[in-house]
């Protein structure tokens, strides 16, 4: 008996406590409000870290006309030097299918914040590719013109080889989104073997192909050698293996600004290029 009287006076408290609450909250001749419903997800970036970047310096250039075509609307200029644009670094990581932020992309775009697209060269050989920027004139958003970029990419992943005794460095195409470095490569590399676009990366300042091989060795566990490889492959990062990218104009690439009217006056001109990293 007793056991049932606390269970009864509970029962009453809670009752009487719920209707003391509803009586408080009562507004007349409400017109409704807003149910505020929603939560925190939490997302282990645990890739973020194994990703390094550094971009190339502003490319100056001080030019006459008589550097011009004959119609002064037109100005072709040769690179002197290597110029690196974007050079990126991994650690060596195996990212699982739903590896989110395992995978950069590279996307592109001009002055007037329009995407511009990597397109493969009149003749695709060892990564080449062109960018079209549209040129603004001095102070001004007016579009003057376009410069023609030639450039150079290059993107590896050191793996294990298809000869099981061997890693080795793989170059890299990216034709589907998801694909590391997705956006940065050309459609086509044109025979660039995996060595010579390590030597690339490793000459714009990135990783070279014993630090790759150390790197890979380490986190597999194994000590192997390395052997060239020429078949290119993709990767969303599902694989043990260590990358590296390098975008650049190649000496003797060239920049070509065509002017929409012929220049009679100095002018000052411009076509920044912006480089976006995005993570999958």
């Amino acid at each position: 008996m007793k056991k049932k009287l606390i269970a009864i006076a509970v029962a009453t408290a809670s009752v009487t406590s719920g209707v003391a609450n509803a009586e408080s909250s009562w507004e007349v001749a409400s017109t409704g409000g807003v149910i505020d419903i929603g939560g925190t997800i939490t997302v282990d970036n645990k890739y973020d870290d194994l990703w390094q970047w550094t971009l190339g310096d502003a490319i100056e250039l001080t030019n006459t006309d008589e550097d011009m075509n004959a119609e002064k609307d037109s100005l072709t200029i040769t690179m002197d030097k290597r110029t690196p644009l974007l050079v990126g670094k991994s650690d060596a990581f195996q990212a699982s299918g739903a590896g989110i932020g395992a995978s950069p992309s590279i996307s592109f775009s001009g002055a007037d914040g329009v995407e511009v697209k990597l397109q493969n060269a009149e003749t695709p050989q060892r990564g080449r590719a062109v960018l079209e920027l549209p040129i603004k004139g001095g102070e001004s958003n007016s579009v003057i013109g376009t410069l023609t970029l030639n450039v150079t990419t290059a993107g590896v992943m050191y793996k294990q080889s298809t000869e099981p005794q061997y890693g080795g460095p793989h170059p890299m195409v990216a034709p589907n989104a998801g694909d590391i470095f997705h956006g940065g490569l050309p459609a086509s590399i044109g025979g660039l073997s995996g060595s010579t676009a390590v030597n690339m990366i490793a000459q714009d300042g990135g990783l070279t192909i014993s630090e790759m091989m150390h790197k890979w060795n380490q986190f597999t566990n194994q000590e192997k050698s390395w052997i060239q490889v020429a078949h290119p492959y993709s990767s969303k990062g599902t694989v043990a293996a260590v990358y590296g990218y390098s975008l650049a104009i190649d000496q003797g690439q060239t920049l070509k600004a065509d002017f929409n009217s012929p220049l009679t006056s100095t002018t000052k001109w411009s076509a920044p290029l912006t480089i976006s990293i995005a993570y999958n």
